[in-house]
């Protein structure tokens, strides 16, 4: 793993899970992030699995590659909850087999709220700015479950949905399917060449 400096330019999306962070000033996070950068002709793109630990900054996991259109499977674990300073994520390529897990700790001052859970499709900060979320088509979660310290199983599909807007419009909008499953959908203006 290691720290990521991202561009300053293009599109990006990342799509993960989290606990914490709607109503908190922290959240403990791990996912799939897409940039996509255009010069003249020529278009990149790099898709990398992630972890943070929020106000801490992102970090990219190295020793899993994701191809467009992989399946992937995230958990997070934190064993004490609330107050918790310590998690561990397991990372597996449902279309490979390849697999990652790690522990990990919160920055110095931070522990977790236990407020919330999230499955969510965003566009993250990039070089101190809101970056525009790329097109990412869409995101199903599915076995959105999160589990208290005291075995009470909590449904994300039964939560509350919170959409991305830009530009006083909707760009990601949020589904709740079913009790366990959550749809993302792309919004915004389709690309221009």
């Amino acid at each position: 793993m290691s720290a990521h400096r991202r561009k300053t330019s293009g599109t990006t999306a990342r799509a993960g899970i989290g606990i914490d962070g709607d109503g908190s000033g922290d959240v403990c996070q791990a996912g799939v992030e897409c940039e996509v950068y255009r010069s003249g002709t020529s278009v990149t793109r790099n898709i990398y699995p992630w972890w943070e630990w929020y106000p801490a900054n992102e970090v990219q996991i190295t020793n899993l590659p994701i191809d467009p259109g992989d399946m992937v499977t995230m958990l997070i674990c934190s064993q004490q909850a609330a107050g918790s300073t310590s998690a561990t994520v397991f990372f597996t390529n449902r279309t490979t087999g390849a697999s990652t897990s790690f522990a990990f700790s919160a920055p110095a001052g931070t522990t977790l709220v236990g407020n919330s859970a999230e499955w969510i499709v965003e566009a993250p900060t990039v070089g101190g700015a809101q970056s525009a979320i790329a097109d990412y088509g869409e995101v199903f979660f599915t076995v959105c479950e999160a589990v208290t310290n005291k075995g009470i199983t909590l449904n994300g599909g039964s939560g509350n949905n919170i959409n991305l807007w830009a530009n006083d419009s909707v760009v990601s909008d949020g589904n709740l399917i079913t009790s366990n499953v959550v749809q993302c959908l792309y919004a915004g203006s389709a690309p221009t060449a």
